[in-house]
This record gives structure tokens, C-alpha cells and sequence, in this order.
């Protein structure tokens, strides 16, 4: 990451040693790898209970749209979308039924946010944080800090020039979690 917060160095910008645009000596942060976060989640059985929690929720409501002809009662959730139920497969539908959906029953669901923040009341700066939410929890559960993924922290003085940059690496690891699987013990 430049140190003035322009670019992060991934993508185009890999393998440069300064900011293309203010010449500031190349910063490299830690980085959070997403897979093992989501691996430790399912480490309790606590926790491996709350991570279904979507799955069953999704097979009632498929099971409630059914019976009542498309319709409802309440709509408290994201589960209860259109599209979310468009794309999903749930555990009471055939292997073939399965196949014609994106989102699998063994899936997880994840929500990219991103703020940005001054942290002191006299002081020109910006911190931009960077997080990831998981879908799959109850939702008196998925906003609690314990359960939210962070992502990033970019600091600086300023706020991000190029955030795509800064994106990168969080949507690359999770692209290739997608391509290549990750291995779950429940």
C-alpha cells in the first residue's frame, strides 16, 4: 500500500516498488487470509450450529413459498428475497434441481462493506475499513463484532485514489476460494 494511501500495490501496480503517483516508497501490510476465518468458524459446535442457520431457514421458507403459492407471511430477512431464492438450492430439492442453482446448500454467503471514517474530531484524516459479513448467521448474530469478518484497514491522511486497488486482494482470495473449494469440518 503507498504509504499516502493512492494505490495498493496489486494488479497493474504488483510489482512496483513506489506509487505511480506520488513517489512514496512501497508500504506492504498484513494480509487476512478469508479462507482460514471461514475454516474457524466452524471450529465449535457452537458456532457450526449458527453457520447453518441460513440453510434451514432457507429450506422453511422455500417450503412456506410452496404451500402458499408464492406468498409470505413475513418478510424479515435477506432470505426472503427474490433473488436470493432465485438462486438458491435447498436440501429437499433433486441433485438435478440442484445443479441449475448457484448457491448450494454447503455454500456460504457473504456481504462486502466498506466505510470510511475520521477518527479524530480535530484532525484532517481518513481510516477506511474494509469487511466482510457473514450471510449464513441468524441475523441477531452476523452483525455482532465477533462474527464480522475484517477485511482491510486502509489508513492514512487521505482517503483511498484508486479503492479498486485496495479491493483486489480480498475479491482475488475469495475468487479463488470459489474456483477451488474450501474444506470444512462439521
Amino acid at each position: 500500500m503507498c504509504a499516502d494511501t493512492c494505490v495498493a500495490y496489486t494488479g497493474p501496480f504488483e510489482n512496483f516498488r513506489e506509487c505511480p503517483k506520488c513517489k512514496q516508497p512501497r508500504y506492504d501490510p498484513l494480509e487476512l487470509a478469508r479462507g482460514r476465518q471461514l475454516q474457524a468458524m466452524w471450529a465449535s459446535s457452537e458456532n457450526a450450529h449458527l453457520m447453518k442457520h441460513r440453510r434451514r431457514e432457507t429450506d422453511r421458507i422455500v417450503a412456506e413459498v410452496q404451500a402458499s403459492g408464492g406468498q409470505l407471511k413475513v418478510i424479515d430477512d435477506l432470505y426472503c428475497g427474490r433473488d436470493y431464492l432465485s438462486r438458491v438450492a435447498t436440501t429437499t430439492m433433486t441433485e438435478e434441481e440442484r445443479k441449475k442453482k448457484h448457491i448450494q446448500p454447503d455454500d456460504m454467503v457473504l456481504m462486502f462493506s466498506i466505510d470510511g471514517a475520521q477518527l479524530y474530531a480535530s484532525k484532517l484524516s481518513d481510516c477506511w475499513f474494509f469487511i466482510w459479513i457473514l450471510v449464513d448467521l441468524p441475523p441477531t448474530s452476523r452483525y455482532k463484532k465477533r462474527y464480522v469478518l475484517p477485511a482491510a484497514v486502509v489508513g492514512g491522511p487521505k482517503k483511498p485514489k484508486n479503492i479498486d486497488s485496495f479491493l483486489f486482494p480480498s475479491l482475488y482470495h475469495l475468487a479463488a476460494l470459489q474456483r477451488e473449494g474450501l474444506l470444512i469440518w462439521d
